[in-house]
């Protein structure tokens, strides 16, 4: 299944998640200033995440905590080149490249989606490519963290 992820530039962090097809599947929009939600196209929650801060509530930090249905996780920045994240509680590994902004998310030593980031276009741009037997909404929550994490404002 092929994704699209993509934000106007004056969109202010929110996300329009997109089929093939072009049909509107996802919304990831801020909730609060900490805290962002994904919801499906008949305006459900999905996803919950937030993000720590400093103590003057200046700059984020990297770690991203979420909530995905009963289940709750955290994603650790590991490595500042390659950037290497890990979703213990999911099972995911994140391995990347910054120059060609690719990050490739793999579960139990398998690649299970790739996550593009498109370089000339405004707002953020991504095309996410995820494997059939992988549950959509997991690759998301990955993307999204990713996305979130290397954020600095």
């Amino acid at each position: 299944m092929k994704l699209t992820l993509t934000a106007g530039a004056l969109s202010l962090g929110a996300l329009t998640v997109r089929d093939a097809d072009g049909q509107e599947r996802y919304r990831f929009e801020p909730a609060s200033r900490f805290t962002w939600k994904l919801t499906d196209a008949d305006g459900q929650k999905c996803l919950s995440l937030y993000r720590e801060w400093d103590k003057g509530g200046l700059k984020p930090l990297r770690p991203c905590h979420g909530t995905l249905g009963d289940m709750k996780f955290t994603a650790v920045w590991e490595a500042p080149f390659p950037p290497m994240i890990d979703f213990g509680s999911f099972g995911w590994k994140v391995e990347g490249d910054l120059l060609s902004r690719s990050f490739t998310l793999t579960r139990q030593g398998r690649a299970a989606a790739v996550l593009k980031r498109h370089w000339l276009r405004p707002g953020s741009s991504y095309t996410l490519d995820v494997t059939g037997t992988e549950n959509v909404l997991e690759v998301l929550a990955v993307s999204l963290c990713i996305h979130l994490m290397r954020k600095r404002r």
